[in-house]
């Protein structure tokens, strides 16, 4: 059955080492190995989705799909793109066997990814949280979202025009690239939606499971992935090789951007 598995795809949340692990697969025998591949399937396409508005990301599926066909001259074709699980990922197994599918659940300690996030700006409350990860107002969460004020929605639609208050404001403007400039209690309103956000693509991850369970999911921690014994681990666990290269990646730190500049 592990021969059988010609496509590997990567849930996780971002900022938990999915380029890390994309470099590894590049220094794997007969793999194609990519990161954030176009169509990526972020920004107004996934925010739809993440709204009961199915058929944008069914079309973009389809466009991955194609996509993945002309790039995949090798025996396995890798994409660690976060945006698999918020998106297209529902839609793959209409295009390719669930038995020729792996998936590796990447984990990184929760406060270790939260405080990644928050050191690159990345919170539900700025555009490209919104354009990359799943926020509190979307339709119908698997888990409780953080709530401010009575309605959860409101609140956060309100928290987040007082974000972009802040981040407009003359005296601030400067110095916005470098500092965080909202109030205590908006910073950590954006902490509880990264804590969160974790929260929700952990449960999100167990409904998938349930809905296609012929895939080969192989939960990792990035700590495992290390050491090369923990590479080979799961290298071997999908039939694949590490070639003689392998080395010049093992515990090497990629995407250590501080901030976005974007």
């Amino acid at each position: 059955m592990t021969s059988q598995i010609k496509y590997i795809f990567c849930i996780n949340t971002g900022r938990s080492g999915s380029k890390y692990l994309a470099e590894i697969f590049s220094h794997s025998v007969n793999c194609i190995s990519l990161h954030e591949p176009e169509p990526k399937g972020n920004n107004r396409v996934m925010r739809r989705f993440l709204n009961g508005d199915v058929l944008p990301m069914q079309e973009l599926c389809e466009l991955k799909f194609k996509a993945v066909q002309s790039a995949n001259t090798k025996s396995f074709y890798v994409e660690t793109n976060h945006c698999f699980i918020k998106g297209w990922g529902w839609f793959i197994a209409d295009h390719i066997p669930q038995n020729e599918i792996g998936v590796i659940v990447l984990h990184r300690n929760k406060k270790e990814i939260v405080t990644s996030l928050m050191r690159v700006l990345c919170s539900p409350l700025l555009k490209r949280g919104r354009d990359w990860m799943i926020c509190p107002n979307i339709k119908a969460p698997f888990t409780q979202p953080p709530v401010r004020f009575k309605s959860v929605k409101l609140g956060y639609l309100l928290l987040r025009f007082i974000k972009m208050f802040f981040k407009r404001k003359p005296s601030s403007k400067k110095i916005w690239k470098f500092l965080p400039t909202s109030p205590d209690w908006i910073c950590k309103y954006e902490e509880e939606c990264c804590d969160w956000y974790v929260n929700e693509i952990s449960a999100m991850t167990t409904h998938y499971k349930r809905k296609f369970p012929d895939m080969r999911y192989y939960d990792v921690n990035i700590k495992d992935l290390n050491s090369i014994e923990g590479i080979n681990k799961m290298l071997n666990y999908f039939g694949v090789s590490a070639e003689t290269t392998i080395n010049k990646v093992v515990n090497k730190k990629v995407n250590t951007k501080s901030r976005h500049k974007k």
